[in-house]
């Protein structure tokens, strides 16, 4: 806490982060970070796979199978001439039985479509055989995009990591306090990087300065500000003044109370 002006009409305080809340950002920093890698990573391996397939004579489709991300970025496209089926494969492994959309063409065999639903793998594979059989039908698109489930895992660890990280900015407060007995004024001005506000009240609305405990430990100075008008309906507003993330000890804190005090305690000389 630094003393900008002390006079006898006039007393700013100003207080600044110190060596503890730079260490707590980065802390938060270096966790909201990972949380919002991760988030990346689980984005970008989160697999839509597109099917296009286009017939080139009445018994003939050709196919082109595309892997992206959920940037729509293409990762793989995989050429099938000559699609003959597409049938529903099962695999028993795992909690609960998953299926699979195979394509067949003359040379391989692929995976398009994976899920736990054999409904909706089964109608995959009946529109795609339709197509094959119906030599009226040109051209044929298919998706299969998994992002649901996936994309809000991803989305929960991103944003929590930039919650995170906005939240260690905003630790980075300037706070001034300017007590002005001419103006008969007491204003705090607030500033991070994210915002910047100002609250005023009268002065003859503070009441005193005070340390919140007794434990000896650095604590919290609290000012506590009521105007006459609201004492009835209101109770005091308390306004942070410090707190051991930026006063290490009792004893400075104790000084900073009798200076605050000391001074608002002649404001009527």
């Amino acid at each position: 806490m630094k003393i900008l002006e002390h006079t006898s009409t006039r007393l700013t305080l100003q207080r600044h982060p110190t060596g503890m809340s730079w260490f707590l950002l980065g802390i938060l920093w270096l966790f909201g970070g990972s949380f919002s890698g991760i988030g990346v990573l689980i984005a970008q391996a989160v697999s839509v796979r597109s099917l296009m397939c286009q017939r080139v004579e009445a018994t003939q489709v050709n196919c082109e199978l595309t892997e992206g991300n959920v940037f729509n970025a293409p990762v793989n496209t995989t050429a099938i001439a000559a699609l003959q089926e597409a049938t529903v494969a099962t695999d028993p492994l795992g909690e609960a039985p998953a299926y699979s959309v195979i394509l067949y063409s003359q040379t391989k065999e692929l995976e398009f479509s994976n899920s736990n639903d054999r409904g909706s793998q089964e109608a995959i594979a009946r529109q795609l055989n339709e197509f094959i059989q119906n030599a009226a039908e040109t051209r044929i698109n298919l998706q299969d995009d998994d992002r649901g489930l996936q994309l809000w895992v991803s989305a929960g660890f991103l944003l929590g990591g930039l919650g995170l990280m906005v939240w260690g900015i905003n630790l980075q407060e300037v706070a001034t306090y300017t007590f002005d007995k001419p103006q008969n004024s007491l204003t705090l001005n607030r500033h991070t990087l994210l915002r910047h506000q100002t609250t005023t009240w009268r002065l003859e609305c503070f009441k005193w300065a005070f340390l919140l405990d007794e434990t000896g430990q650095a604590s919290t100075i609290l000012l506590e500000v009521q105007c006459p008008e609201s004492q009835s309906h209101h109770p005091p507003e308390r306004v942070q003044l410090t707190n051991a993330v930026y006063t290490y000890t009792r004893a400075s804190q104790q000084e900073l109370v009798n200076l605050v005090n000391q001074f608002a305690s002649s404001k009527q000389q």
